[in-house]
């Protein structure tokens, strides 16, 4: 789960705007939730990954609300009914094929919205627990770093497969590691000479992807893009860098 966050307002129209472009994604993809608020006055809307609408208001503001959910067939009801009462499986609606460079995947509508509503990810930087606050220690994370030198070039982006004890460490090792490499692929668990890193000119680099995986979920990464499994995943360390190529 990447719960990504705007810790500054933004403005209704970018809010909007975000919204229609990727519309289908939203109202269609069972694995995304999302939402938004105003202080003033006070109005809260999330949609969650089974498109069950809430929306919290002052009690002010209940009569007005509920006219415009109506307006849509839209009412209140105490509990989502079949929600959770069967087993059932959430499916991700943009898999695009390899040969369809021209659609966009999750990953690059979530780029974009990272640029166009000041998202951060909204993730612990310095502990690696679960959701019931158990610690975690050393995982595995796949991240995908966008690099870009200026001028008129596209950026490029490095898919990084590493282990570290928390987001902030994998952070670091993916941005040296993104910094120090300008080969098509760099060797498992080779990190960047510090001095390569600090000699070349500076670069943009921005984060785009940071998911923590299990390691029966790492190992089987590595094995789709063809690398051999680590002989230790018990230290901060990269083991594998490539560039994807569009």
């Amino acid at each position: 789960v990447d719960p990504y966050i705007a810790y500054e307002p933004i403005g209704l129209d970018r809010f909007l705007d975000g919204l229609r472009r990727h519309r289908d994604w939203f109202f269609e993809d069972g694995l995304v939730g999302f939402g938004a608020m105003s202080d003033e006055p006070f109005l809260h809307i999330y949609i969650d990954e089974h498109k069950v609408v809430t929306v919290r208001v002052q009690s002010a503001q209940r009569e007005r609300v509920e006219r415009v959910l109506a307006a849509y067939d839209l009412h209140q009801i105490e509990e989502p009914v079949g929600v959770d009462s069967v087993s059932h499986e959430h499916r991700c609606v943009l898999l695009a094929p390899n040969d369809r460079p021209d659609l966009l995947a999750a990953e690059e509508i979530v780029e974009e919205l990272l640029d166009m509503w000041r998202l951060d990810l909204n993730v612990d930087r310095e502990g690696n627990a679960d959701d019931q606050g158990n610690e975690l220690g050393i995982t595995g994370w796949r991240m995908v770093i966008r690099r870009w030198e200026g001028g008129e070039e596209p950026p490029k982006y490095a898919e990084i497969f590493l282990t570290a004890m928390s987001l902030g460490v994998a952070e670091e090792l993916a941005y040296t590691a993104a910094a120090g490499s300008s080969e098509p692929d760099a060797e498992p668990g080779k990190e960047p000479d510090l001095v390569d890193v600090l000699s070349e000119p500076p670069v943009d680099l921005a984060m785009i992807l940071a998911d923590r995986v299990t390691p029966e979920t790492y190992e089987k990464l590595l094995v789709e893009v063809g690398s051999p499994t680590p002989p230790s995943m018990d230290a901060n360390q990269v083991h594998l860098l490539r560039w994807l190529v569009d």
